[in-house]
């Protein structure tokens, strides 16, 4: 450059810093494990174990189809009893309170005319474990 001339700015530098790794898939709140505990002819019964495995209390509800099958009658073993509904061979569970951090309820079922394999089971729209 002569002198007196005006200067010519330096390009800027651009940065490519490498982009952060993806955050970990967070976990459930609550988590289900469905496991058939007898059968017989022309049924079975099974359970679906949730466990809360957050700090807090949680609402839960238990989503299981059969095709064809049908759901006799839902009870949990040692925590207040909730609801049952069917529809078009879902049946959903909603539990009658909330299960506190740390703690797990059995939802029980008896099943008729149906395979011990549910074709959806779900807890808080959570696939089920043990399938």
């Amino acid at each position: 450059m002569l002198p007196g001339s005006p200067s010519v700015p330096a390009s800027p530098r651009v940065s490519t810093a490498p982009p952060a790794p993806p955050a970990p898939p967070a976990q459930p709140e609550l988590t289900g494990r469905y496991r058939v505990t007898s059968t017989f002819s022309g049924g079975f019964i099974a359970e679906v174990q949730v466990s809360n495995e957050s700090g807090a209390g949680q609402e839960w509800q238990v989503r299981l189809g059969f095709s064809g099958g049908r759901v006799t009658t839902a009870w949990v073993v040692n925590a207040p009893q909730g609801r049952l509904r069917e529809n078009d061979d879902i049946y959903t569970y909603s539990g009658g309170a909330d299960l506190a951090p740390g703690q797990s309820a059995r939802l029980m079922f008896h099943v008729e005319r149906a395979e011990t394999r549910p074709a959806e089971c779900a807890v808080n729209g959570v696939t089920c474990g043990g399938l």
